[in-house]
């Protein structure tokens, strides 16, 4: 599934849908940052080879939203928590990527 762009009043909001094969499996990214440092969550690493890199997710994104729940004031262990809780192994991102311009 490819990486669905839309413009929004940044210019680089995007949703990006991610599958996991197994239950067990990582998203195929690592994630920084969170409420308790008073910052948002951002992407630190894509996993070659992984779904979040054939989607687009890059390094410096920030996870805007995920399986319907804002992450405007969520916790690193909370964006974690919701990033892997998705029953059916899928998580859809909106990242605000820093290299999106329009």
């Amino acid at each position: 599934m490819s990486p669905m762009f839309t413009e929004g009043l940044s210019g680089g909001v995007r949703q990006v849908t991610l599958t996991r094969t197994r239950s067990h499996e990582g998203l195929g990214f690592s994630i920084r940052g969170g409420s308790e440092h008073g910052v948002g969550i951002y992407v630190s690493l894509v996993e070659p080879g992984s779904s979040a890199e054939r989607e687009g997710l890059r390094v410096g994104d920030q996870i805007v939203a995920a399986n319907d729940s804002v992450f405007d004031a969520v916790t690193h262990t909370e964006a974690v928590k919701l990033l892997t809780r998705s029953e059916n192994s899928e998580a859809v991102l909106q990242s605000m990527s820093k290299h999106f311009c329009h």
